[in-house]
């Protein structure tokens, strides 16, 4: 029977190929390589330090970020960091953050990091596949894999971390104690070993959706007439 389609020259290459396969394996991209997000919005006073610089630049949107890169922000200003996944956080005002990822473990860690000067952001975090978030500071970690929420590191060690959904598993690193905080939920990790958790009021629920959801929704009812003297009515849904 006559085959179709291969030839000698094709059957050697096709050898060569699985010989360099069985040689270096099957390997997945490694995630710390190359941009993991970028600034997709910047307002008033936000600054970025590339991983190993010395210096602040002013943030612009668009800037690109990498593992190691840090970003601040003033009195009065926001910055919205938006992550290769779809996820987003905001940092809030007088904050600073630096993002990290770790290839090389099962599931992949994406850290959002803040350090002795403190600071808050909003957060909406995609499910993640064969990965996770974590929020760190000198005082906890809270690991995430699907949740929309608030976090704040107080400078005087003490963590808040406002929960509207999801499931998140909150780790106080000084005493090991570990539990996890459902949707709905403040939960309080602080510099003493302690972790508190209870029911959020509608005022705190609605601060997390506020923090989560970029600003509050409004409706903007416009009435005006055309150039013909009729009665225009133009509703606007916007968030602040």
């Amino acid at each position: 029977m006559k085959r179709t389609g291969y030839t000698p020259a094709a059957g050697k290459a096709l050898l060569a190929a699985l010989i360099v396969i069985a040689a270096t394996g099957f390997r997945a991209p490694d995630i710390t390589t190359g941009p993991i997000g970028l600034i997709s919005k910047v307002v008033r006073d936000v600054s970025l330090r590339p991983d190993a610089a010395e210096e602040w630049n002013r943030a612009e949107r668009g800037n690109t970020l990498s593992s190691g890169d840090r970003v601040k922000t003033g009195q009065q200003s926001l910055a919205v960091l938006k992550f290769r996944d779809a996820s987003f956080v905001r940092v809030r005002e007088k904050s600073e953050v630096v993002m990290s990822t770790a290839a090389g473990e099962k599931p992949i860690v994406k850290s959002i990091e803040t350090e002795e000067a403190g600071g808050s952001f909003g957060f909406d975090i995609k499910k993640q596949i064969d990965a996770k978030f974590q929020f760190t500071s000198p005082t906890s970690v809270a690991s995430i894999r699907g949740t929309s929420g608030k976090w704040s590191a107080g400078p005087d060690a003490n963590d808040t971390l406002w929960l509207g959904t999801g499931l998140v598993a909150l780790l106080n690193k000084i005493s090991g104690t570990e539990i996890l905080v459902r949707g709905g939920s403040i939960a309080f990790s602080n510099a003493d070993g302690t972790i508190t958790v209870r029911p959020m009021t509608p005022e705190e629920l609605a601060e997390a959706r506020l923090a989560s959801g970029g600003g509050a929704e409004r409706n903007l009812d416009l009435r005006f007439r055309d150039d013909n003297g009729g009665e225009r009515h133009l509703k606007i849904r916007f968030r602040q």
